[in-house]
């Protein structure tokens, strides 16, 4: 093997480094106009919980989360089980949904944070998409009270077994075990956890409690 001139290797490293530069360059180029064009607007593959918000300016994304919200109507979560079934209309607790609130916090998707975690939510958004919880507004004690009321409907104390002095069949005195009975309580925490779920993503369906 003929080993190249030092002048040529030189020359090769040159090259190298030119290439690598202007494909940063042509990437960096990208990208800047990438930024520019959605430069008032929500990042593509951005939605607002289901509603798509997308290649939107704020305004625009308001009107349609406003629009949507009309669309789908009084809001009800069906609760049931242990017996008991009750219909939850938040309507009734005063909830609010802020359009303008959140297509601002969809804008905010890939800008938010550092230089590469934004580059990540955006490169995430265009390819697999991303929803922004909705803000919303309620009257969060009786939410809270809506679910003591529940709680009170379904918890039942455990009873345990209870001893007896009877007499059986002979006339003789015995002692009887009657079983105890196993109790129930409502993890009322959890349930206000799944109710502000459905609130936060406007999604409302059945809860099993």
């Amino acid at each position: 093997r003929i080993p190249l001139p030092k002048k040529r290797l030189q020359q090769l490293g040159w090259g190298i480094g030119i290439g690598g530069g202007a494909i940063v360059g042509l990437a960096g180029l990208i990208y800047g106009t990438y930024r520019l064009a959605y430069w008032r607007k929500i990042y593509p593959g951005v939605r607002g919980a289901t509603v798509a918000v997308g290649n939107r300016s704020v305004e625009e994304a308001t009107t349609i989360i406003e629009q949507s919200m009309i669309r789908q109507g009084i809001p009800v979560v069906e609760l049931s089980g242990n017996g008991l079934k009750v219909n939850l209309d938040v309507s009734g607790l005063g909830l609010r949904y802020d359009a303008m609130a959140s297509a601002q916090k969809a804008w905010e998707r890939g800008r938010g944070g550092g230089w590469g975690e934004n580059l990540a939510d955006q490169w995430q958004a265009w390819w697999k998409g991303v929803s922004e919880p909705l803000a919303y507004h309620i009257n969060e004690e009786e939410l809270v009270g809506f679910t003591a009321t529940v709680a009170a409907e379904i918890d039942k104390p455990a009873i345990g077994p209870q001893l007896t002095i009877v007499k059986d069949k002979e006339g003789k005195r015995v002692i009887e075990v009657k079983p105890g009975e196993t109790g129930r309580r409502l993890n009322q925490g959890k349930l206000l956890d799944m109710i502000e779920q459905q609130l936060v993503w406007a999604k409302f369906e059945p809860v099993t409690l």
